[in-house]
């Protein structure tokens, strides 16, 4: 690693191990036209993903660098889950510009790396680009496309889009290394908060005046599994997760404002709730969230107010409230 890379791949792990080599896969395989790095930061895997990352550090050594850490040390730093692996393995980065991929995701083309420096290095005003992402539901082998909204609503200032929804697939994230490096000095500041996640990040980039760039194309796609730490603990642990996205929502609209009402934010709340049902299996509450959303939606439209969904969760039929969910 004597020739300091253009950009840095920043891969979190902990117990990925049915998925880290198709990750690192997509990771040697990209082709660009500067150098780049791989910084691996496991945090205390015990089912082999350590030694896959490993094997793989000593294979592709002149791009990898892998570190692990003890698990108790970790889970002792404070309430952000990962918090203690994520600063230090972003303090290892190098790179101009940071590319996030976490253990289980992987990135979709062989050029994802290129064209997100090409277009951070030709836009010197974005402070982060995104792309289309693919969402993966493990469980049921099935491929989601991510894609929610036009083009003109994912890039620029989209403060006021985030704040609907996060439109931002974190595996297709690439943004520029202060950035991040700022975020993980906020983490280590304030390990006890439980507001820390990327979309705390998006959402502190828009309402600071930072430009979001978006380009359609693919690529990275995201893993929805059982086991992934957003998923942990199945239903309840997802519910939670999900309220938690809204309690960023409310400290961002107190501080910066917003432009939603409560009950277009209890549509979008119930949206999530389905998506998250569907993608864990839980049919039954699947159906007791539809059925909730079905009843606030016909309410709503009776009233004379708009409401555009998030067409990744569902389709509007035309014709007066005729619903159909997939």
């Amino acid at each position: 690693m004597s020739e300091a890379p253009l950009c840095s791949i920043i891969c979190l792990t902990y117990n990925s191990r049915p998925y880290i080599r198709q990750t690192l896969e997509s990771f040697v395989a990209q082709r660009t036209s500067f150098p780049f790095e791989v910084v691996i930061g496991d945090d205390g895997s015990d089912d082999g993903t350590v030694e896959i990352c490993r094997e793989y550090a000593d294979k592709y050594s002149e791009i990898i660098n892998f570190e692990t850490m003890d698990r108790r040390e970790s889970l002792a730093f404070g309430k952000v889950i990962g918090g203690l692996n994520f600063v230090r393995t972003v303090a290892s980065c190098r790179g101009k510009y940071i590319s996030i991929c976490e253990g289980d995701d992987f990135l979709s083309g062989p050029d994802t790396l290129e064209q997100q420096v090409d277009f951070l290095e030709s836009h010197s005003d974005y402070a982060m680009v995104h792309g289309r992402g693919t969402i993966l539901i493990q469980e049921e082998e099935l491929l989601c496309s991510s894609r929610k909204f036009e083009a003109k609503t994912m890039q620029g200032n989209v403060y006021n889009a985030l704040m609907e929804t996060n439109f931002i697939i974190t595996c297709t994230v690439c943004m520029a290394a202060e950035k991040i490096r700022c975020f993980a000095k906020m983490v280590d500041r304030n390990r006890d908060s439980v507001l820390f996640c990327d979309y705390f990040w998006w959402l502190s980039l828009a309402a600071e005046g930072d430009k979001i760039g978006y380009i359609d194309k693919p690529w990275g796609t995201y893993r929805i599994h059982k086991k992934s730490m957003s998923n942990k603990g199945g239903f309840e642990s997802t519910k939670k997760n999900i309220r938690g996205m809204f309690g960023i929502r409310e400290y961002f609209r107190q501080r910066y404002g917003a432009e939603y009402t409560s009950q277009e934010m209890v549509l979008y709340y119930l949206m999530q709730m389905m998506n998250a049902c569907r993608g864990l299996g839980e049919k039954d509450k699947y159906e007791y969230y539809r059925n909730a959303f079905e009843k606030r939606l016909i309410r709503w439209l009776d009233r004379g107010y708009n409401f555009q969904p998030d067409t990744s969760v569902m389709q509007l039929e035309k014709g007066r409230h005729g619903i159909n969910l997939f």
